[in-house]
């Protein structure tokens, strides 16, 4: 058997191994034992205090037809225009309604990248029209379209998108990634207060928090690993414009771009790593907990 079915029979007896589960025991059940999977020790649900508690809190208690569209890749656009204003928008170069859609056409220029409207993480790059085998990628987009995102880590926001897919330009700058820097800006009660960066995702990864001065902090949970970053030449302008955007959510992740003094939209994260964050220390789990406050401690 193929490595490539091998993946696709995992990936579906997954799926379904999560509605299987999640149908016998409920939400409130299941995501106490992911958590504990995931971090080794059951959450506190009824009293919050850890931020990776919290987040599992609002798995529970906040959903919204809001939030549902600002998951979703494509209409988000439409919102962020609306909001801020079309110029921070990555145009779509073609949205498809089934992987069979996928031919030339499609794809009329050359880098893209390939997404789908309902999941989290995957993407695929196409550098240039030699690179562009399309029966590989629709086999790639019909496993993911098959698969509801939700499932996994209850993120209810990705439950009732529409599975399309989305193709845009491939956009670069300057910093030396491998792949487009963003800069992840975590807003905690419609505030922005950190600066997440990842670089080097196909190679060693490395990760890098900051304050709004942009003074490094302690703290991470995805690599140990540090690159020295710059500050952004658009950072107070990313500040206003991440803020702009979360003011009606408790929390959310705002990902945006720059490029040669440019600012781009990426998108919205509500529960970055589905919540499951093992930090570097508990005591950092701790700080940030304090920080956000949920609605009903409001």
């Amino acid at each position: 058997m193929s490595s490539n079915k091998k993946t696709v029979l995992y990936e579906t007896f997954k799926d379904r191994s999560f509605r299987f589960l999640l149908a016998l025991i409920g939400e409130r059940a299941y995501l106490r034992l992911r958590y504990r999977q995931r971090l080794g020790f059951y959450p506190n649900l009824n009293d919050p205090m850890l931020f990776t508690e919290k987040l599992q809190w609002l798995k529970l208690n906040e959903k919204s037809s809001q939030l549902t569209a600002c998951a979703d890749k494509i209409e988000v656009k439409k919102i962020v225009a609306d909001r801020i204003g079309i110029q921070y928008v990555i145009p779509a170069i073609s949205i498809l309604n089934t992987p069979d859609e996928l031919d030339k056409q499609a794809i009329p220029e050359y880098p893209v990248i390939i997404k789908t409207s309902h999941d989290s993480g995957g993407v695929i790059v196409v550098k240039k029209e030699s690179d562009f085998k399309p029966d590989v990628i629709r086999q790639q987009l019909a496993r993911k379209m098959n698969i509801n995102f939700y499932y996994a880590n209850l993120e209810w926001e990705y439950k009732n998108i529409k599975p399309r897919i989305l193709i845009e330009p491939l956009l670069s700058d300057s910093s030396g990634n491998t792949m487009l820097n963003d800069y992840k800006i975590h807003c905690f009660n419609g505030k922005a207060l950190f600066i997440q960066t990842i670089f080097d995702r196909m190679n060693t990864v490395k990760e890098d928090w900051f304050d709004r001065d942009w003074q490094a902090q302690p703290f991470w949970y995805f690599s140990s690993r540090r690159r020295e970053v710059p500050r952004p030449a658009c950072l107070d302008q990313m500040l206003e414009i991440a803020e702009a955007l979360a003011v009606d959510f408790t929390y959310v992740r705002v990902d945006l771009y720059e490029i040669n003094g440019r600012v781009y939209f990426g998108e919205f994260t509500f529960r970055p790593y589905g919540g499951f964050m093992k930090w570097n220390d508990k005591k950092w789990d701790s700080y940030l907990g304090d920080l956000l406050q949920l609605p009903l401690d409001a």
